[in-house]
């Protein structure tokens, strides 16, 4: 297989994504495919508006952890 021309994106490598987790639930979630909030200096990301609602009622539970 002959390589790409210099500075081509190769379609072989993969692209990786950063991956959070959601402080609530403690699930893996995508940063471009989830909802999110920021809290003092830190910003969070969730599964779901679900868990975002939960955070939000009371975030030092879920910071806590």
């Amino acid at each position: 297989m002959a390589k790409p021309p210099h500075g081509a994106p190769n379609p072989v490598e993969k692209q990786t994504v950063q991956v959070f987790k959601d402080p609530v639930c403690g699930m893996d979630v995508n940063p471009q495919k989830s909802y999110s909030t920021a809290h003092g200096e830190r910003e969070f990301r969730f599964c779901s508006l679900s868990c975002l609602e939960k955070f939000k009622a009371n975030p030092e539970i879920f910071i806590e952890r």
